[in-house]
């Protein structure tokens, strides 16, 4: 599994989920959502132990 989750809400409140295997990927993914087509965005971060847990929206 990807170390690195994020789940964007659109505008029309669909959910779209997307992984990647640095920080700096998943930030791109969360700035094109966000700065580009206006949507909410949260980057997760895996922990073997506990699942994803939220870094930052």
């Amino acid at each position: 599994m990807k170390p690195f989750m994020v789940i964007t809400l659109t505008d029309k409140d669909e959910t779209f989920v997307a992984f990647a295997d640095s920080l700096e990927a998943a930030e791109a993914i969360r700035q094109n959502a966000e700065c580009g087509m206006g949507w909410y965005a949260e980057v997760y971060k895996r922990d073997p132990a506990e699942g994803y847990t939220l870094l930052y929206a």
